[in-house]
């Protein structure tokens, strides 16, 4: 009886593996799929799908078609090629800076309802042309996978808040909280992350600069770890703090009623580089204040620009929301831009190095 167990497994593998082969000599596997407008009316839609090449590189096979609806385009991708692009490897979504500001969420729709694409998709923004930056070979792998990763290893140890397809419609649908995603950038010959795009609901209505990511990052994570940020001190001299964990809590005066709320964000790290030459106490007690200013300086000209965005990426109003009984988001979005925020920023550092 076993033995036959065992021949019916070993024959429906072979099936499978055999089912499996022929599907994908006949389909293309889209990894990432850009959108941008042409024209008042249509959108231009270029998708992304490897070549697996007979000396194992791989190759990015691009094709792009216009048409008034995104499942249109889609459609049309499918109609011009000799095989189907198929979604249930899509890693990335590329929209242009002009849809986005239109709004995204018609531009979704055709994606979180179909059950082959995943929730973990990333969603990104360029203000570059679309077609030209998917259509561009970054290195080994195709384009999706290569920006994929690129976005999953800054979430992991760099500078970007987790985000994907859905924490935006999480965001987009939650009473109190908008959404974000990164902004891409082609640069010489790679493609990078420049910044977070902030959303209104689903339009664009600003933008989070590079230099400024960590400290969005902090705000928006309950604890964070980054690598390497660059302190600016005085006379030209900066200090490069390493191995970075933080912290944060929020407190609000009066949940019910909030006119003030207060982010304590906690900062440990160590000095990995100074270019003022050695380093004794004082100059660590002027490291550590230095830091301290510079990361809450930061913090709270960024929370005033959300605030006069009218945009909530930190989600404040969610969590009044979920400590407040007979929430009204109506009243929340006229209070929200004129709460008194105020950060304060505490710095240990772990490790000086020798001090004099």
């Amino acid at each position: 009886m076993t033995r036959l167990i065992w021949v019916i497994l070993l024959i429906s593998v072979i099936i499978s593996g055999c089912v499996n082969k022929e599907i994908l000599d006949d389909v293309r596997i889209a990894t990432a799929i850009g959108f941008e407008l042409v024209g008042d009316e249509e959108i231009q839609v270029t998708g992304v799908a490897p070549i697996f090449m007979p000396d194992k590189s791989i190759t990015n096979d691009t094709s792009t078609e216009t048409a008034r609806l995104s499942k249109e385009a889609r459609d049309k991708l499918n109609n011009a090629t000799s095989r189907p692009y198929v979604s249930g490897k899509i890693e990335v979504l590329l929209y242009s800076k002009e849809i986005s500001e239109k709004g995204l969420m018609p531009y979704l729709d055709s994606f979180f309802r179909d059950p082959t694409v995943g929730s973990n998709v990333f969603l990104t923004v360029t203000g570059d042309d679309v077609q030209g930056l998917l259509q561009y070979q970054y290195g080994s792998q195709d384009n999706g996978m290569y920006i994929s990763d690129m976005i999953e290893q800054n979430i992991k140890i760099g500078s970007l808040p987790q985000t994907n397809l859905h924490d935006f419609l999480n965001s987009y649908y939650a009473e109190g909280k908008d959404p974000f995603v990164p902004i891409l950038q082609q640069v010489s010959d790679d493609v990078k992350i420049i910044g977070n795009a902030l959303f209104k609901d689903d339009k664009l209505v600003g933008e989070i600069p590079e230099e400024m990511l960590f400290i969005f990052k902090s705000l928006m994570d309950t604890t964070t770890t980054q690598d390497n940020i660059t302190i600016e001190m005085d006379k030209e001299e900066y200090a490069l703090l390493h191995k970075i964990k933080s912290k944060r809590t929020y407190k609000f005066d009066n949940m019910k009623n909030p006119q003030e709320c207060t982010i304590n964000l906690n900062i440990e790290g160590m000095i990995r580089e100074y270019s003022g030459g050695k380093i004794d106490k004082k100059t660590a007690d002027k490291i550590i204040k230095k830091t301290e200013e510079q990361f809450t300086s930061q913090a709270e000209d960024m929370i005033k620009t959300f605030q006069e965005l009218e945009t909530d990426p930190l989600g404040l109003g969610e969590k009044v929301r979920s400590h407040t009984k007979n929430w009204d988001s109506k009243k929340w979005k006229e209070t929200y831009p004129n709460i008194t925020i105020t950060v304060n920023t505490k710095v240990l550092l772990t490790e000086t190095g020798v001090i004099e």
